[in-house]
């Protein structure tokens, strides 16, 4: 009735990669500096590694919402 366990990696590494990305475009705009040529690859840096971020964080969340409804009703079914 009940599937397996789903898995945190996917969500985990999802959001190293986007934390990535934006050290890389913070380190590059803070501290390197950049000319105003350079903008458009730095904000897709940044919106990128934000977006990844976001959708990692939501898969995360998801994975470990879904591994506790599985262990309810494992819990569950022992009980009965």
């Amino acid at each position: 009735m009940t599937t397996e366990p789903k898995s945190t990696a996917p969500g985990a590494a999802l959001v190293a990669v986007g934390v990535i990305l934006l050290l890389i475009g913070i380190i590059w705009m803070a501290i390197i500096g950049f000319y105003p040529s350079q903008l458009p690859i730095i904000l897709v840096l940044l919106v990128a590694g934000g977006v990844l971020s976001w959708a990692g964080q939501r898969m995360y969340q998801s994975a470990k919402r879904a591994n506790a409804e599985h262990r309810i009703a494992q819990r569950d079914d022992e009980a009965i």
